[in-house]
């Protein structure tokens, strides 16, 4: 009985959604967008209606982390934590430091009473729908601009049930399901018609939604089917048969079954949005550069030239590889069709110890992007998330608001221009000579920019590395990262040169470090091209990280 009422109400559903064609779609937002789409000297920009200026989207990643019965939510639009005033006043915050958008998740409370699917029955949580509309209110009377983004498809209101109707031996539940089944594909459909129309007729102003996103960030489970299997075919949702059998014909139907789900989704909001603008994240896939190990998440790069998205939203952070890399696995045309923007981008706490560090990290970061034609830049996040989340990173308000004002437009009005922003790293990718190193660690890993490498003795104390920077120069800072384990008492030694001559302690760091942890000299040191770093005493065989000097 439960599986023919399944069936039977599915259909229902999809009847209800074909119905609902442009023909006889009861109203659209009527609305002009502010920030449009216009070619710059041959390059897509976004450009303001209103001032015909081009409009570079600076800001933050908006979110309320807290305690909820199902562990740590972001619970922005729940009743008991949506406070009008305060967002507004933190908008005002922003919009004085000069930024002027923020990145707001719309259904990351997807469970439990209060979030956006409906407890008792399907569609939408009407009330958590009405602060949706008051945050679009409030964007529209501070002149202020939303990116507003799916996180997944809620739990409750029945489209996590029709989503999941296609999962079978050779479609795996969930999120493999949802992308590639015509369920799935059908319930995100119904979901996006459901919240269009649903602020519409709660009178939402749309204009200054800069953005809708389809979803935070699109990834397959690689390692469930129907990745993880080499026998036999599957159809997906877009009609088409592919061989299990072939990893290529696999990547084709994730790349096809992507597009179609993009396509299908972008039709409805366009429909109740059609001036609108449409993206989604998308972070950076692990090949040709490899820098997630054991990594379950299929992300692909075919889809920066989907032509259903207006812009592209890459979310890519320091500390996790090199700038270079990250995009050459976006693969990328040069210069890009459409517009750019980093949608996420932190300094993360276990990476950076103080916030002077997060501060040099994402200014640098963010100015390197600007060689990949980059147009905009919203950091992760406003609020600090709880550390228990695992990936925490420098919030805008720590420390006295800190980084709020330096990454700010008003503080740091072009964001491209690096000559103010300090000395670059002296010993990026310089010459190395070590006492020892395994095939796997080289020395040069330890000056190569990238935290996800090491150079690894592979012994005990004593083990050195020396750095040649080139040339003759003043140093003011060396910054280290550790590689270590275990944890426990350790002595490093540094010592300088000139061009000829022998080397000149500097200073020591005595004391308990760990994996992770930055060590750091800061002073005035002329006549230095070599820099010599001797571990005396260590637990652990002796690696780094990485050894940047300024």
């Amino acid at each position: 009985m439960q599986i023919r009422f399944t069936l039977i109400l599915t259909t229902v559903l999809v009847i209800l959604f074909l119905g609902c064609n442009k023909e006889n779609m009861p109203m659209i937002s009527t609305r002009t967008h502010p920030i449009h789409l216009d070619v710059i000297n041959g390059q897509a920009k976004f450009v303001d209606r209103r001032t015909g200026e081009v409009f570079t989207p600076r800001g933050t990643n908006y979110f309320n982390i807290v305690d909820s019965p199902f562990g740590l939510q972001d619970r922005f639009f729940h009743a008991s934590h949506f406070d009008r005033q305060v967002i507004r006043t933190n908008i005002q915050k922003l919009k004085s430091y000069g930024y002027n958008t923020i990145r707001v998740f719309l259904d990351t409370c997807n469970d439990g009473a209060g979030c956006i699917g409906n407890l008792n029955g399907q569609g939408l949580n009407i009330e958590y729908m009405r602060n949706v509309a008051a945050l679009m209110q409030i964007a529209r009377e501070e002149d202020f601009f939303l990116i507003l983004t799916s996180n997944d498809i809620p739990d409750q209101g029945g489209y996590s049930e029709l989503s999941n109707q296609g999962a079978s031996a050779l479609i795996d539940g969930y999120r493999n399901s949802h992308y590639l089944t015509t369920p799935g594909v059908e319930s995100a459909e119904i979901y996006w018609r459901d919240i269009m129309k649903t602020l519409i007729d709660l009178d939402a102003e749309f204009s200054h939604v800069l953005a809708w996103s389809i979803l935070n960030e699109q990834w397959f489970f690689n390692n469930a089917p129907p990745f993880s299997l080499n026998s036999g075919t599957v159809t997906t949702a877009n009609g088409n048969t592919y061989s299990l059998s072939s990893q290529s014909e696999k990547i084709r139907m994730a790349e096809e079954s992507t597009d179609y789900y993009i396509s299908k989704v972008a039709e409805v909001i366009k429909q109740y949005d059609p001036d609108g603008l449409v993206t989604m994240g998308i972070f950076s896939p692990n090949t040709p550069n490899l820098w997630r190990s054991n990594d379950f998440k299929l992300s692909l790069a075919s889809v920066t030239e989907n032509p259903d998205l207006d812009f592209l939203d890459l979310h890519i952070y320091p500390g996790t590889s090199t700038m270079d890399k990250l995009m050459e696995n976006f693969q990328l045309a040069n210069p890009a069709s459409k517009p750019i923007i980093m949608g996420e981008v932190g300094a993360f706490v276990n990476d950076y110890n103080t916030v002077d560090q997060a501060q040099d990290a994402l200014q640098h970061w963010i100015a390197m992007s600007c060689a990949y034609d980059f147009d905009g830049w919203l950091t992760w996040g406003f609020f600090r998330a709880p550390l228990a989340i695992g990936d925490a990173t420098w919030s805008l308000l720590d420390e006295n608001e800190r980084l709020l004002e330096e990454l700010s437009p008003l503080k740091y009005p072009d964001p491209c221009n690096m000559t103010w922003l300090g000395d670059e790293n002296l010993a990026l990718n310089k010459s190395v000579r070590v006492s020892s190193e395994l095939n796997e660690e080289k020395g040069a890993y330890a000056v190569d920019g990238d935290l996800t490498t090491q150079w690894g003795s592979g012994d005990l104390p004593p083990q050195w590395i020396e750095i040649d920077l080139g040339t003759v120069t003043t140093i003011s800072r060396i910054s280290m990262v550790v590689a270590q384990f275990p944890e426990g008492n350790t002595l490093h030694i540094i010592s300088t040169k000139g061009q000829q001559g022998t080397f000149t302690e500097l200073t020591q760091f005595s004391q308990s470090t760990d994996e992770g942890d930055r060590l750091e000299w800061n002073g005035s040191q002329s006549n230095v091209r070599y820099l010599r770093i001797e571990t005396t005493a260590s637990p652990s065989w002796v690696s780094w990280k990485e050894i940047e000097v300024y």
